[in-house]
């Protein structure tokens, strides 16, 4: 059973990290992201609920020089320089075939025939649950103490969030035991998906990657 924390407030200097006295930053520190430090946040974030836990969203993180220019060219003016000079970006977008997932993500019910057939419902819970997720990489960002991201869009195109100095703290609250997670890589064959494991250990698709 998931740990529950109900009657349990947080303190007001956790308040203050993550909302009240959080905001967004417009240059960044000179110092190295790690790749350890990203999955981190990722493993966090991908703990923040979804409707039937359809994790729709799909990060392409940003760190090479070419990645960062390709990513900078579509932002708007302002931002292009935060793109290139940010140790890390993070482009958010949805997978409108979420459903092919949710026998292992949601096993308890057909929830994938809730969705089959159904595109532009799948595009609105896509659209609307990947927000969702980007909202938990943020919460998950800011939990860092040497971390606060910066969120730029330009209309008609892809989101970003641009990362500094990641570290995270696990947090969990829940009802029941918790549903599982999709990973951020690729580590296991789809034969592999109703096997009795431990959740964090399968992964059948990749929800995020390098570039």
């Amino acid at each position: 059973m998931t740990k529950q924390f109900h009657g349990h407030e947080m303190s007001h200097e956790a308040l203050g990290q993550l909302f009240l006295e959080a905001r967004s930053y417009n240059a960044w520190l000179d110092k190295d992201v790690s790749e350890d430090q990203i999955r981190k946040i990722y493993d966090l974030l991908k703990m923040g609920p979804t409707s039937a836990n359809q994790q729709s969203a799909r990060f392409v993180w940003c760190r090479s020089d070419d990645a960062k220019d390709r990513l900078a060219k579509h932002a708007m003016d302002a931002n292009k320089d935060k793109i290139r000079t940010a140790p890390w970006c993070v482009i958010i977008g949805y997978d409108i075939d979420f459903h092919e997932e949710l026998p292992w993500l949601f096993p308890h019910t057909d929830a994938k025939s809730w969705f089959t057939g159904d595109v532009e419902g799948r595009i609105t819970q896509a659209k609307r649950n990947s927000a969702l997720q980007g909202a938990y990489l943020m919460i998950a960002a800011r939990a860092g103490p040497r971390l606060r991201p910066h969120v730029g869009r330009r209309p008609g195109r892809r989101d970003a969030r641009v990362l500094r100095r990641p570290a995270a703290i696990p947090r969990g609250l829940g009802l029941l035991d918790r549903l599982w997670r999709q990973g951020f890589d690729l580590r296991s064959q789809p034969a592999a998906r109703f096997r009795k494991v431990q959740p964090h250990r399968l992964t059948v698709r990749s929800a995020a990657r390098i570039l």
